[in-house]
């Protein structure tokens, strides 16, 4: 399993970082709310999911 970060905005993915929180956003050049998703587990990450789901 691994454990990502995802942007709210862009899906910008970082993979050293496990918690969800405000990070800065390289490509969004400012901070942004990521969420966190882990990979290879069966689970789905409800807010990333839902966002995901309504696209």
């Amino acid at each position: 399993m691994s454990s990502y970060v995802m942007c709210e905005e862009c899906g910008f993915t970082f993979d050293n970082k496990e918690e969800g929180g405000d990070y800065y956003c390289p490509q969004c050049q400012k901070e942004q709310h990521f969420y966190s998703f882990t990979f290879g587990c069966g689970g789905k990450p409800t807010k990333l999911y839902e966002k995901l789901s309504q696209e």
